[in-house]
């Protein structure tokens, strides 16, 4: 297990000498069997990111980070843990492990870049019902309008007119009050 997969194991001492490398260990850093890391020639950014891991981890502490570096010249990005080795209360030594998380980071943003999409178009599509919603509403209004407007304009046209009588008159003008009252409830619903 250790010698094969797609992570990097590696064993230091309580100096911080390399004790053990899996070969994707070797691979990426070289054989260091008895070395400290900051003897390796690593990039300082990559010295100073497991360095710094190490001697937390030499001091006790349980180290967990994802950390994003070079490898073939291609961003890849690793889950690095780095955890005490212990004798009783004493740290004997560290066990370092980098499991290479870059294919589930690319599927992570390939997901958030679906979410994205799948709210943008949770929101055209209440966008188009609340437009529908809005169109239905019009159409209602309208027609609700429509009917008062028409018996007022058919009042207005028969006293234009001048052919009613004076009781008919009061009828009709009965009428456009009812109606104008009609209308007026309408906007106070609306």
């Amino acid at each position: 297990v250790v010698d094969g997969g797609n992570f990097r194991v590696v064993i230091f001492d309580r100096e911080g000498r390399y004790l053990l490398q899996n070969p994707p260990s070797v691979k990426r850093v070289g054989t260091a069997l008895g070395k400290r890391f900051s003897e390796l020639g690593l990039p300082s950014e990559v010295q100073q990111l497991w360095g710094a891991g190490v001697e937390r981890a030499r001091s006790g502490e349980l180290v967990r980070e994802e950390l994003t570096w070079l490898v073939d010249g291609t961003p890849r990005t690793f889950s690095h843990s780095l955890s005490p080795v212990r004798d009783g209360d004493e740290v004997v030594g560290v066990l370092g492990v980098d499991i290479d998380i870059t294919p589930l980071k690319e599927s992570e943003a390939a997901l958030r870049r679906s979410l994205g999409e799948l709210e943008a178009t949770q929101e055209a599509l209440v966008r188009k019902k609340q437009l529908v919603a809005l169109g239905e509403m019009a159409a209602i209004v309208a027609h609700e309008v429509r009917n008062p407007l028409g018996s007022i304009s058919n009042v207005v046209t028969l006293l234009q007119r001048g052919m009613v009588s004076r009781e008919e008159e009061r009828e009709l003008w009965q009428v456009i009050a009812d109606e104008t009252k009609r209308l007026d409830l309408l906007v106070a619903n609306l």
